[in-house]
């Protein structure tokens, strides 16, 4: 049997668990006494309440995360929206003043705005709850305002980009894909009134498997590489539908 202890953790609770019921059996026989096999197994029960307790606040970190990405990112679409509302009101009153009132700066003159920029850096990740998370940047003309994203996406099979939404932020949570699909790709527009940017570059999802599992978009054990110009990254395990 040996006398060294494993390492890892899930091994070592095994090992002191049926390690701990052989010497209460008759702990004298092996040197041992009836308190210290008592002891050593309230120190394996702790040991195991303490595992679940950290995985426990390992995954409540990770919703909590996700849950203020979600939240910030309806605060900053609803704050755009609700800054429409008030530019329409201004505009239909003929009120600059109520910019003033509201806090906010007027729009800038017509014609004195450059063309949006054009969305770079495209990353993916695949969320806890099986989501994909596209993010991107994108620094907008000096006194530029009203800027938005399209994100437009293209399945296996089919051959144009569909758009699938339109954000006021640089992030777009993907809840739609269909359930084993083998991948996905992106493109992100700008678009300011009637100007557009030129599409981002495209950054494609390969939806793979690990441990054997059946692979394709939420399948137990699927992990994901984006590309993006050429380059590949691993972007994420759906430990989640495990």
């Amino acid at each position: 049997m040996g006398t060294n202890l494993p390492r890892k953790q899930g091994e070592l609770i095994q090992w002191a668990e049926a390690h701990g019921a052989l010497w209460a059996v008759a702990p004298t026989t092996v040197g041992l006494t009836a308190a210290l096999t008592t002891e050593y197994q309230a120190a394996v029960s702790a040991a195991k309440a303490a595992v679940l307790t950290a995985e426990k606040a390992r995954l409540a970190s990770k919703n909590a995360t996700q849950n203020l990405d979600d939240q910030l990112s309806s605060l900053r679409d609803l704050s755009g929206a609700l800054i429409e509302v008030i530019k329409a009101f201004a505009r239909s009153t003929c009120g600059e003043g109520v910019f003033a009132l509201a806090g906010i700066s007027p729009p800038a003159p017509p014609g004195t705005v450059g063309t949006p920029a054009q969305p770079t850096n495209l990353k993916v990740s695949l969320n806890p709850t099986g989501s994909l998370t596209v993010t991107w940047k994108a620094t907008q003309p000096a006194g530029a305002s009203n800027t938005v994203y399209m994100i437009k996406r293209k399945l296996p099979g089919q051959s144009v980009y569909t758009l699938v939404d339109t954000v006021g932020g640089k992030r777009f949570t993907d809840n739609t894909l269909p359930i084993g699909v083998d991948g996905v790709s992106y493109i992100v527009q700008s678009k300011r009134g009637e100007e557009r940017s030129p599409d981002s570059e495209a950054v494609s999802v390969t939806f793979g498997s690990v441990a054997g599992g059946p692979g394709g978009f939420g399948q137990p054990g699927t992990a994901i590489v984006a590309t993006i110009g050429g380059s590949a990254e691993n972007a994420g395990e759906d430990r989640a539908a495990a």
